[in-house]
């Protein structure tokens, strides 16, 4: 969260963090109605908090709504047989020749490969940052004294994307 949270508590307490569900939300939207019917909100001098206590309310409502069909949509997805992803459009293979010179920060994994046996793949992710745009970047702008195939796939949502490079015979027209 970059150093700092609106609610750090939340974060650096010890104490069990929950999932918030729909359930839970309609029993605290229940509280709410409860307590903005008590005699003490009658009084004048809580018509602008019982206002925005109610558009609370519907925002919930429609936050509660929002939960059920994520949930339904997912249900369905997680009961299918059918894939949610078609590889033919989430799936990249290709192919770097080997660069005469290359950048610093690619010195490590360009080592590893070339003690590496051709076709013996391995998870890209262990040479990569787990900033998703500075890794993108590092894959994107590879260079290795060795050729290679990389394999990506987007799996979609918050899973990552899968890496894995292996080593290739050099060509014989080089």
């Amino acid at each position: 969260m970059d150093g700092v949270a609106y609610n750090k508590f939340y974060f650096t307490g010890h104490h069990k963090k929950e999932q918030l569900s729909h359930e839970k939300l309609e029993k605290l939207v229940k509280s709410l109605e409860l307590s903005i019917e008590q005699p003490w909100a009658n009084d004048d001098k809580w018509i602008d908090f019982i206002i925005q206590v109610l558009l609370l309310i519907k925002n919930i409502n429609k936050y509660i709504i929002y939960l059920q069909e994520v949930n339904q949509k997912m249900n369905t997805i997680h009961n299918s047989n059918v894939s949610t992803h078609n590889p033919g459009c989430d799936l990249m293979v290709y192919t770097i020749e080997a660069f005469d010179s290359i950048h610093s920060k690619y010195e490590e994994l360009s080592d590893f490969l070339f003690e590496k046996d051709s076709y013996e793949f391995f998870d890209l992710d262990e040479y990569t940052s787990h900033n998703v745009i500075q890794k993108y970047n590092y894959i994107k702008n590879l260079q290795l004294n060795v050729p290679v195939t990389i394999y990506r796939y987007y799996q979609g949502n918050y899973l990552r994307t899968i890496n894995y490079i292996w080593k290739v015979p050099l060509r014989n027209d080089h």
